[in-house]
């Protein structure tokens, strides 16, 4: 009875909504905004590499199909834009799990315009703040690789017109490079932003960001891996472990559009002191960098999102369903990521062509050849198809 009686004030609450659609299902009352939707992101690949490779690696499966992103969420605003929350759920791979799970308190002060308590993306990379429906390559380059993307914790940010800040303390991230940590480890992290371009229209734009961090990994160890840019290719570059006594990071952020021309460039480093497992002392690097370049044949532009969210996607003005063939875009990035530390490690280059179809602002088609040189060993290359949807 509790539970039909609870459904029934939900139904209730929803038909009394204002009800519309923008590429997610959104409701909104006298004092909320809600919204619903998901996205999927389906990809084939065809990958091989040289035989020098594959005497490291092993075999390496010549055509794989995955699910890269199925992912559901409900998000909005309550009390008037008081406060505002997410919760996101991946569920490709058939495994469960959260990714933007959080609560924001907002304020009207320039200074400190929101504090978010949850699991959230940490305030690293233009790139890696840019949702995964909007970056203009398959998949993200070395740079945003080098941390996980999410992590639990509370962020501070402020913000006026053409610059804003984030402060944010982390103790747990969400996937690979052991920068996992306890309340009694935590990691910080601080990040300028500053847009000095905006024009009218939004066509024309620069964005230039910097961030610091310092970071306790769990039980002071470290161990970075990285593969190619293809989701399924195997984590061919692995450093030593290091048992740090200190580990900060820099990194430095560049984005660039005018009309159908995109630029796009970062940079961060780790400086590393610490000691290997031979008890042998460490005091080294690592760095990865990438730079992109992209045009729009059809003549659209990339949309910026905001200081603090990357960029945007790109709206067909022809979408196919309207008639029109859509909006069509081709792209070029160079990335390098520099592990060598502590007598190991290694060096990726990357090449990645794009094709990218936006078929409508919610539908979208890309095509990735990814060239990566493994220094020393030899190659491996990837095809790669996306299909994707938002909703």
């Amino acid at each position: 009875m509790r539970k039909i009686m609870l459904l029934g004030i939900v139904v209730s609450t929803l038909a009394s909504a204002q009800t519309s659609w923008k590429n997610s299902l959104r409701f909104k009352g006298e004092d909320y905004q809600v919204k619903l939707g998901g996205r999927i992101h389906y990809d084939i690949n065809v990958q091989w590499a040289d035989s020098s490779v594959l005497s490291l690696t092993g075999p390496i499966a010549p055509l794989t199909s995955r699910f890269r992103r199925v992912r559901l969420y409900n998000g909005g605003k309550l009390y008037n834009g008081l406060i505002s929350y997410k919760v996101q759920v991946d569920f490709a791979g058939g495994k469960v799990k959260f990714k933007d799970v959080f609560i924001e308190f907002h304020t009207k002060n320039w200074w400190l315009k929101g504090i978010k308590i949850g699991q959230f993306k940490q305030p690293l990379r233009f790139e890696a703040l840019t949702s995964s429906n909007h970056i203009t390559f398959i998949e993200r380059s070395y740079v945003s690789e080098l941390t996980g993307i999410r992590s639990t914790g509370l962020m501070f940010r402020g913000d006026k017109k053409k610059w804003g800040y984030q402060f944010a303390t982390f103790f747990n991230t969400d996937k690979a490079n052991d920068f996992k940590g306890t309340p009694q480890e935590l990691n910080y992290i601080l990040r300028l932003a500053f847009l000095p371009m905006f024009s009218e229209d939004g066509a024309n734009w620069l964005f230039v960001g910097v961030h610091g961090g310092y970071w306790q990994p769990k039980g002071g160890k470290i161990h970075w891996k990285l593969r190619p840019e293809v989701s399924t290719l195997p984590k061919v570059v692995a450093t030593p472990d290091v048992l740090v006594s200190s580990l900060t990071s820099g990194g430095l952020e560049l984005a660039f559009n005018r009309g159908p021309l995109g630029i796009q460039a970062e940079g961060m480093g780790f400086f590393i002191q610490g000691k290997d497992l031979l008890n042998n002392s460490v005091n080294d690097n690592i760095s990865a960098f990438y730079a992109q370049v992209s045009y729009v044949l059809t003549g659209e532009h990339r949309q910026f999102k905001g200081l603090h969210k990357g960029a945007g996607g790109i709206k067909p003005s022809k979408p196919i369903s309207e008639g029109g063939a859509g909006a069509w875009e081709v792209a070029l990035r160079y990335s390098q990521a520099d592990l060598r530390v502590a007598s190991g490690g290694g060096v990726l280059q990357g090449v990645t062509f794009g094709v990218n179809g936006y078929l409508t602002s919610a539908v979208k088609l890309k095509l990735n050849y990814v060239y990566t040189m493994w220094g020393g060993m030899g190659a491996l290359h990837g095809v790669s198809v996306r299909t994707q949807i938002v909703f």
